[in-house]
């Protein structure tokens, strides 16, 4: 349906491809059409489904006008959900305070804490990406997004082989997700394509830390080591599993719900997976009694929550010049607040966060009832909870 407002004419995306698919077919729109822009299967973020032409890589995108033989300039309007929402959000200017009043008193927030490995660290990373990733715009990617110093900031007790070991970790968790998540990615736009990486992935795990077909751990000898190894299997899966929740919610023109959000999400952010490590960077043990508390796992869940929400708050103007409306703030603009209102109940849900993490390990550190060496080991796996947070934000 056409629109008259000011001269100006909406035409839906579905409409103008009818209108000029003749003039596509021919190869020719108004007398030119750049080389290339007739190669089929183009992908668009913004509206999360498969465009059968170039037809909006040749308009380059939303908001392209043109000029039709009337005189009369013509606009797309997205008729797609993801397209209308991506449209309520683009342009708006908002305020975004300093995050790091959230966190005061916090270690790490007024003077950041990393590593003292962190040059010998970044020597490692190098090498690493080096030897694994032999394309060089590849390397030099993943070199920008400073992996070292995001390690130094996140674990900033470890000691270095513990510390090279994590940081080589979270490469791979940053490069497996890009290839189910980016628009570089290899699996990006083809779900069943993405599940069998997925699968792949997990037996590939499995096997190495001596899973079973049933996904059961065998017995160690050593029941502390099983314990870790069981915790950060499931933290694994449970990650993969999340990312194919939040890529079918992608490709589907549907706006989640903030439960359905958040129902992926705590999986997506990766963050379970760095807790079930946190032991392993501090070199200690705790009891699986401790590890199974209501109250540790508030701890573990608030901390996915700040984390989370920070990278959603922070990664906004980029989400949106991308296309990408699967964050907080626009879905909770979805529920009909403004975007400044969207922010404003972000960072509410920061602070609020950090309240509940305070509160639980303030209560779980006064009724362990445990020795001196756990309540430590304790004391230290709050402190790098916290020690992620913040490094998170300082990285960012």
């Amino acid at each position: 349906m056409l629109a008259r407002q000011e001269s100006m004419v909406y035409v839906s995306v579905n409409e103008m491809r009818r209108v000029f698919a003749g003039a596509f077919d021919r190869g020719a729109l108004d007398g030119s059409i750049p080389d290339g822009t007739r190669r089929g299967g183009s992908r668009d973020r913004a509206a999360g489904k498969e465009e059968s032409m170039g037809m909006k890589q040749y308009f380059e995108g939303l908001g392209c006008l043109l000029k039709c033989d009337n005189g009369v300039s013509i606009d797309f309007m997205e008729t797609s959900q993801h397209g209308r929402l991506l449209d309520s959000v683009r342009g708006k200017r908002v305020y975004i305070p300093d995050l790091k009043r959230v966190f005061q008193g916090w270690p790490g927030i007024d003077v950041p804490k990393a590593n003292a490995n962190l040059g010998a660290l970044e020597l490692a990373v190098n090498e690493r990406l080096r030897s694994v990733y032999l394309d060089e715009r590849k390397q030099r990617k993943l070199k920008a997004a400073d992996f070292a110093l995001f390690s130094a900031l996140w674990w900033p007790s470890a000691p270095f082989e513990e510390l090279c070991t994590l940081a080589f970790f979270i490469i791979w968790l940053f490069t497996w997700d890009d290839e189910v998540d980016e628009s570089t990615g290899s699996f990006t736009d083809g779900l069943e394509a993405a599940q069998g990486f997925r699968e792949h992935t997990v037996r590939y795990i499995a096997e190495f830390l001596g899973v079973t077909d049933q996904y059961t751990l065998d017995q160690p000898s050593n029941e502390i080591i099983g314990n870790q190894r069981e915790r950060f299997f499931r933290a694994i899966v449970h990650f993969i599993m999340m990312t194919q929740k939040e890529q079918e919610m992608r490709l589907s023109d549907r706006i989640p719900s903030l439960a359905e959000y958040w129902s992926y999400r705590m999986g997506t952010s990766g963050v379970y997976t760095a807790m079930a490590l946190v032991e392993y960077s501090t070199m200690s043990h705790l009891p699986r009694m401790i590890l199974d508390a209501p109250l540790m796992q508030v701890i573990c869940d608030e901390t996915t929550v700040i984390i989370a929400v920070t990278n959603d708050i922070l990664s906004l103007k980029k989400e949106i010049e991308d296309g990408s409306v699967g964050s907080i703030v626009p879905l909770t603009t979805a529920s009909g607040k403004s975007v400044q209102e969207s922010v404003d109940e972000a960072v509410d849900i920061l602070e609020k966060s950090r309240h509940r993490f305070d509160k639980a390990a303030e209560d779980l550190l006064a009724s362990s009832g445990a020795t001196a060496v756990t309540r430590n080991s304790l004391s230290s796996f709050i402190d790098v909870c916290r020690s992620n947070c913040v490094g998170n934000l300082i990285w960012r």
